[in-house]
């Protein structure tokens, strides 16, 4: 058995859980060298390591800074 990602709801715990799509949503990420690529991280598949470049959208450390106070 895993444990639970997400904190049990009970009566004392009443915070909401913010669920957020990052892939195509808040980063594009690619196999493909992006010269303007925010940042870079290996990832192993299949015995072989990958180089994934991303982009973030706009604004997106301000918007996870505000959300990261409200859930």
């Amino acid at each position: 058995a895993r444990p639970a990602l997400l904190p049990r709801k009970t009566r004392t715990c009443r915070q909401k859980t913010l669920v957020l799509d990052l892939d195509e949503t808040l980063v594009h990420s690619c196999l493909e060298a992006q010269p303007d690529a925010d940042f870079t991280f290996p990832v192993h598949f299949n015995g072989q390591e990958h180089i994934i470049h991303v982009r973030q959208r706009p604004h997106l450390r301000a918007f996870m800074e505000r959300v990261s106070q409200l859930f």
